[in-house]
């Protein structure tokens, strides 16, 4: 809902995480030094490059002949791709698994538990939240927030080679994916890591005051007024004042004692109970190794 009087909501909260560099547990520790430090090294190929137009630009100012400017492209091309390999070695992270019989069945749980959540219509990141003062304005709404559409998705990190599929979830600044023995948390100054046992997931159903298009797996269980009165009706004074679907939507916060904590919103009700057995079950095992 958009704000239309001075103060008829309290500030918005941001629902962010904690600093990167404190997302970390000791058995994480090594490879998240090794993904930080090789994220670090620079790129070099557009150097190269760089140098390759300047060589061509060069011979074409000194009028040399046509073929010293070819050449220099076709010299300046060939390295400028060399170093362009050479920083995906520099800098790609290698993390291949071998799982154990009785980890697997936890592992496969997880991931079809992650395809049940993202075969759901329409998933939103819950970026801020806030109380509000006057309902009148907001559709009787008790708080208001801010989110952003997201797509989960099956894919690696930036720069990191596995053999396993990554379930994957953008949650803002930061992207969560899901490894067979840890979740990393990457974002443009770092990479953290949270373990299964140190991950909580917490679901709870929302009835959510929809001014958009309502995905059509979700259920409408009431409807309001964009602006309403005391007795919860239309508020006659404002001239366009639509009727709005209340909308359940299921929302799902991921948080840790190192400092994480999202939240998204999934337009399907029931499936994300799948996905946090999943996710207690890895953290039983682990446990139970240790």
């Amino acid at each position: 809902m958009l704000d239309t009087q001075l103060r008829t909501h309290e500030p918005l909260k941001e629902i962010d995480s904690g600093k990167i560099g404190l997302m970390v547990d000791s058995s994480s520790q090594a490879i998240v030094d090794e993904l930080n430090a090789k994220r670090k090294r620079l790129r070099l190929w557009p150097l190269v490059a760089a140098l390759t137009v300047g060589a061509f630009v060069l011979t074409a100012n000194k009028q040399l002949p046509p073929w010293a400017g070819l050449m220099a492209l076709i010299v300046g091309g060939l390295l400028t791709l060399a170093t362009y390999y050479w920083d995906l070695l520099r800098k790609t992270t290698v993390m291949l698994y071998d799982i154990e019989s009785e980890f697997a069945g936890v592992v496969e749980q997880l991931h079809t538990a992650f395809e049940g959540v993202r075969s759901c219509r329409a998933t939103w990141h819950l970026q801020a939240q806030g109380k509000v003062l006057d309902r009148k304005y907001h559709a009787g709404a008790s708080h208001l927030v801010t989110r952003s559409s997201i797509a989960l998705a099956l894919k690696n990190p930036p720069f990191v080679k596995t053999n396993v599929a990554t379930p994957c979830i953008p949650v803002g600044r930061q992207t969560l994916y899901f490894f067979p023995d840890k979740v990393l948390v990457f974002e443009a100054n770092g990479v953290g890591a949270v373990s299964y046992e140190n991950l909580k997931v917490d679901i709870s159903t929302t009835n959510f005051i929809e001014d958009g298009a309502v995905p059509k797996d979700a259920e409408i269980v009431n409807t309001t007024w964009k602006f309403v009165n005391k007795k919860g009706g239309p508020d006659r004074r404002f001239k366009n004042n639509r009727k709005l679907p209340v909308v359940r939507y299921e929302e799902v916060q991921f948080s840790s004692n190192t400092g994480l904590l999202e939240r998204i919103q999934i337009s399907c009700v029931g499936r994300t109970f799948s996905l946090a057995q999943a996710i207690s079950s890895i953290g039983h095992v682990q446990g139970e190794r240790q």
